[in-house]
């Protein structure tokens, strides 16, 4: 019933396609050495609905849950020490801390002086997860519009913003508003007049790779590392150096992962389409 069942049925058929998609992938690459007995009776019990009969819409039983534990459950794949066991708080914030994000959320000043002591205000309050959030979503915002005014001077300063983005992702790999906010800034980076090898110098692609990992079930995170790897997709030649060094990292299975927690998200259902063809090994 995938193609010529009723309507209903399409949504939930793409969304097991994509989870058994992805259930393939760990078992090829032996990040899940066995499927798990009662997923095996989950999935047989779920097909075994349409097997040569019909199924109405009231009498269908769909559980998503059913791929949790292969799929989801502990550290993501690759993740490291960043995903343990414990949840992630983020540090209360002091006050002089939130006295410098306000700072930071009312930066004007797009030179590249200016993008500069943006800089060293983030490297002061390098231990806040909250100042970081803040700066780095102003420094997208920021680096977009100078780029739209044609980036005089931008490409000798990109490599060490991009550089100062990717190790900020890396001291705060658990929190998802520097995450975000990070792969959003480096997207700007990427876009910016001659950013794209800077930015991928500087590991950004691998960064959002992993920030997608970790943070699979939110899908803001997901949707702003997919849209760096669509820039710089879209930045880069097939046969370039930037381009090897992406297709080498693995990050086609991890956008395929993001799209199957997440299928209905239109932003990255659209990134994911357009950059994991160009992103397979």
């Amino acid at each position: 019933q995938r193609k010529a069942g009723p309507a209903w049925l399409q949504e939930p058929h793409s969304w097991h396609e994509g989870q058994l998609d992805l259930l393939a992938s760990r078992l090829a690459d032996a990040s899940l050495p066995e499927v798990p007995q009662q997923l095996r009776e989950d999935v047989e019990f779920y097909v075994s609905q349409f097997d040569g009969q019909e199924t109405s819409e009231e009498d269908f039983y769909e559980d998503r849950s059913i791929f949790d534990e292969a799929l989801y459950s502990g550290a993501a794949p690759g993740a490291g020490d960043a995903a343990e066991a414990a949840p992630y708080v983020r540090a209360e914030t002091t006050e002089a801390e939130a006295a410098a994000a306000k700072e930071l959320r009312e930066w004007s000043d797009s030179s590249v002086a200016g993008l500069s002591s943006l800089l060293r205000m983030l490297a002061a309050h390098d231990a806040s997860a909250e100042v970081q959030q803040a700066g780095l979503t102003r420094l997208g915002a920021l680096i977009a519009e100078a780029a739209g005014a044609g980036g005089e001077g931008l490409a000798g300063s990109v490599r060490d913003l991009a550089a100062g983005g990717v190790a900020t992702m890396q001291r705060f790999a658990r929190d998802a508003g520097v995450q975000k906010a990070a792969c959003a800034a480096l997207r700007s980076m990427a876009k910016a007049p001659g950013g794209i090898k800077p930015v991928a110098a500087v590991g950004a692609a691998e960064a959002a790779g992993k920030a997608m990992k970790v943070h699979v079930g939110d899908v803001e995170v997901c949707r702003a590392g997919a849209g760096l790897l669509y820039a710089m997709v879209q930045e880069t030649d097939a046969a370039s150096p930037e381009r090897m060094v992406m297709r080498s990292a693995g990050l086609d299975v991890v956008l395929r992962e993001a799209l199957a927690r997440h299928p209905t998200d239109h932003g990255l259902d659209w990134a994911v389409r357009v950059a994991m063809p160009e992103l397979r090994g």
